[in-house]
């Protein structure tokens, strides 16, 4: 799941980034391989932008159609939409959180 992270995990710096992925963005990616749908059914991964120097969700109809509390649904409802350096949306299915951004600007600017 953290195959574009493995590179970088000799660097210390990256641990808080790993960290607040793993708790931002596995729990969604969980819920989205649990999920049994027929042809068109729910997608999910966790992905390195290399153009944006991001880790970003990328996703599609991932989102519930019902909110029933189930494992999972906390860290969606935090999904934003990624922006790239210039604050424009970088597409429909990339997705970041308030605090996977933190971290990644505290990593950039050590």
């Amino acid at each position: 799941m953290f195959a574009c992270l493995d590179s970088c995990l000799c660097n210390i710096n990256v641990v808080p980034i790993l960290l607040q992925v793993t708790e931002d963005f596995v729990p969604v990616v969980s819920r989205v391989k649990a999920t049994i749908a027929p042809f068109g059914g729910p997608k999910g991964e966790i992905s390195y932008a290399r153009e944006h120097e991001a880790v970003w969700f990328r996703g599609k109809r991932f989102t519930p159609n019902l909110w029933s509390g189930s494992p999972g649904e906390e860290q969606i409802k935090q999904l934003r939409h990624a922006l790239d350096s210039k604050g424009k949306k970088v597409g429909e299915e990339w997705f970041t959180t308030p605090k996977v951004e933190a971290a990644l600007t505290r990593y950039l600017f050590i």
